[in-house]
């Protein structure tokens, strides 16, 4: 029987259908198979990154406390980079994202400065106004107080800069620039056909300085102005050169290699200490070196870091912009801020050093390091001024430094219950605590009728959370020095943590009763 043309029609049908149901069952497998080798054919994702100290070396432990904690200052930016101290306790922050430069403040509160095209690298001139890279503007710029800008310099040889970078002080006072292009604007044209670093003379007289480098970026002088620090991003090194009394270069050599073959961040910005040592932003947080080219270690940051500048009330906090945050840790050291150093010394050749305040002399000495200059200068400011927090601090972070830490914990402790709610105050009486604590078991042992030491030793390890043996060393000193009043105060609020209520009132009924019930509420 012949097959209908309508039969026909209804074959094929389900002949394609069936072709069809096929292909989908095939592609389907297909993309279950995939999806179950994915895990295998991509790489796996990176884990979030923590904060760590990891040292190479024990001279790292004597930079960056091995108490040290990482404070994250301010969060939500875009991609923060070019930050810069202001004594007024504040900090510029360039935001490459949001298109703005910040004022930061300690307690994380932020405010706009001026809106601008991918700000980047800032610094402070001689007359403390802030200058600034400007990559969308190929310029360096000076901001006014009122929010705009004036361009100081765009071009070299008539030719536009490619994308200046990052600008420090020199010790001629003329300003030194990067200009990679990192940062040139998207459909733009490079007129310079290499990538230099730059002196901007006062007279806007621009000479170029080297063109050695790939990519420079981060740049620092050392404290004697004898050398010029550079790091390149895409070789992922430091060069350093010998700086010439003229503002040239010469002798220029690899420093050290930042290139530990993860991919996980280049060198970029560039900060020194008073005694030389480099603190480098590379790969996974901020490489410490020593000024003879050893890396001591890093400071493992949770997000990639960009750029570092020094802080706080003595310039010994390293305040760091990393990707969408600031952070803030405190070193052992000072750092060495160039505009400070150089505007002290212009003050001093030009004999207006008579007009400069006491405190400033004295704060100037201990950034400096000479501190037997600044101690009785520190004192006299006290005495003038009892209730300046920062003066009680610094000769407490001087003493220490001479491993006086008894007379240094003390004019910490002044200084924080002057002005308890500055965190530096707070976070180096606490750190200094914790390092004092082996010096004075020491002394503890040497003189074991020295109740001071002993009472200090408590005060250690009741703020370590180690409250029984804490409670030991309090009852030492008060065996030791009975009319030392102020452990009785302390050996009563330890017992009442521990629940001793009966011996806490006891101690009330001691020779410093008065003073202990002033304190103590039961």
């Amino acid at each position: 029987m012949p097959v209908s043309p309508k039969s026909w029609l209804c074959l094929g049908r389900m002949a394609v259908n069936s072709i069809f149901r096929a292909i989908r069952i095939v592609l389907a497998a297909v993309v279950g198979v995939i999806f179950c080798l994915m895990p295998l054919l991509l790489p796996a994702a990176a884990p979030p990154r923590k904060f760590a100290l990891h040292a190479l070396s024990s001279q790292f432990w004597k930079l960056i406390p091995r108490h040290s904690k990482l404070i994250r200052v301010a969060t939500g930016f875009g991609f923060t980079e070019g930050p810069v101290w202001d004594k007024r306790d504040f900090l510029y922050v360039s935001d490459e994202v949001q298109n703005r430069i910040y004022r930061v403040y300690p307690n994380g509160n932020r405010e706009t400065v001026i809106a601008l095209g991918d700000p980047d690298g800032n610094t402070y001139n001689l007359q403390n106004q802030l200058i600034d890279c400007a990559s969308v503007l190929r310029a360096i710029i000076r901001v006014t107080s009122d929010g705009k800008y004036v361009i100081l310099a765009d071009r070299y040889q008539g030719k536009r800069f490619n994308s200046p970078n990052d600008v420090v002080l020199g010790p001629d006072k003329a300003l030194y620039f990067t200009d990679p292009t990192l940062d040139l604007p998207k459909g733009q044209k490079q007129e310079i056909p290499f990538q230099g670093v730059y002196r901007l003379g006062s007279d806007g007289d621009v000479r170029l300085l080297t063109q050695d480098l790939t990519q420079p970026n981060g740049l620092a002088f050392s404290p004697d102005g004898k050398l010029l620090y550079i790091d390149d991003s895409a070789q992922r090194n430091i060069r350093v050169y010998q700086f010439n009394s003229d503002g040239t270069l010469s002798k220029g050599r690899v420093f050290g290699s930042e290139n530990d073959g993860l991919n996980d961040g280049v060198p970029d910005g560039m900060k020194v200490d008073l005694k030389g040592n480099l603190y480098v932003v590379g790969a996974r947080g901020i490489w410490v070196w020593d000024r003879e080219g050893h890396h001591l270690g890093t400071i493992v940051m949770p997000e990639q870091p960009t750029n570092l500048t020094w802080g706080g009330a003595d310039y010994g906090a390293l305040y760091i912009t990393a990707t969408t945050s600031v952070y803030r840790i405190r070193t052992s050291c000072r750092g060495f801020v160039p505009y400070l150093a150089y505007a002290r010394s212009v003050n001093l050749s030009s004999g207006h050093s008579a007009g400069v305040s006491l405190e400033a002399k004295a704060f100037a000495a201990y950034r400096e390091g000479r501190l037997n200059e600044a101690r009785p200068c520190l004192e006299q400011v006290i005495e003038n001024d009892p209730h300046s927090a920062p003066a009680h601090a610094f000769p407490g972070l001087t003493l220490a430094r001479q491993n006086d830490f008894q007379h240094g914990l003390l004019n910490l402790q002044q200084a924080y219950e002057i002005n308890p709610g500055n965190p530096d105050f707070a976070y180096d009486y606490s750190v200094l605590l914790l390092e004092a604590q082996a010096k004075l078991e020491e002394a503890a042992r040497c003189r074991p009728h020295f109740a001071l030491a002993e009472y200090r030793l408590g005060q250690a390890l009741s703020r370590d959370g180690k409250s029984r043996q804490a409670l030991s060393e309090f009852e030492e000193a008060i065996r030791y020095s009975p009319a030392l009043a102020e452990p009785y105060y302390d050996v009563a609020q330890l017992r009442q943590r521990l629940g001793d209520q009966a011996g806490a009132r006891e101690v009330l009924a001691g020779p410093a009763r008065q003073h202990a019930e002033a304190r103590c509420r039961f």
